[in-house]
């Protein structure tokens, strides 16, 4: 007894180092490194500068290639889709909230609960968190025009944010504020693509 005492932890230990050796050497395969290639050849052949990167990358590396400058996304509030948003039915009648009608046109405005003991508090500041829109935003600056306002998306968040979802054509980016505008959308031209912006 003991020598299986003695050598349980030897044993343990080796057991540790081979599956530290196994994992060491598959991820040290060349599809999960970055790609890299020679950018600066001396006469001789050999290499004196070498540059990594995803434009050096199979679609495997790429995963595993940092980005030295990732692109800057605003803040996004969450939404639910339009198929999904609160509406009033007869089990349960809320003050406030449309019908049955806007879920069915896909026009049924994102309802925010907020509760507090001081109904006055609580919506003077509920309404700081969604400023109204006061005057036409300038897009020639997206960002900066964004920066200004509370932008919502409905799209599912990704896993890696290197490209935001919500600024790919074909989604909805809406613009969150107390009151909603009837029949207000603007198409806008980014670097990105088409954006469209729905404000309500």
């Amino acid at each position: 007894t003991n020598v299986c005492i003695t050598l349980f932890p030897i044993l343990l230990c080796v057991l540790l180092v081979l599956l530290q050796g196994a994992i060491d050497r598959e991820i040290d395969k060349p599809k999960y490194r970055c790609g890299c290639a020679c950018v600066d050849a001396a006469a001789d052949g050999s290499c004196r500068r070498t540059e990594c990167g995803v434009q050096h990358s199979t679609l495997d590396q790429v995963a595993s290639c940092p980005i030295p400058t990732p692109p800057r996304w605003p803040a996004l509030v969450q939404l639910p889709t339009p198929e999904a948003r609160a509406i009033s039915t007869a089990s349960q009648p809320f003050d406030g909230l449309p019908g049955q009608t806007c879920r069915d046109a896909g026009s049924c405005p994102a309802a925010f609960l907020v509760t507090g003991a001081n109904r006055s508090l609580a919506e003077s500041l509920s309404g700081q968190l969604f400023p109204a829109l006061s005057s036409p935003l300038n897009f020639t600056d997206y960002l900066g025009a964004l920066s200004k306002i509370v932008p919502g998306s409905d799209t599912t968040p990704e896993s890696r944010q290197l490209l935001e979802p919500a600024f790919t054509p074909g989604n909805t980016l809406y613009i969150v504020q107390p009151q909603c505008r009837s029949n207000l959308s603007q198409t806008v031209s980014v670097n990105a693509g088409i954006i469209p912006l729905r404000l309500g």
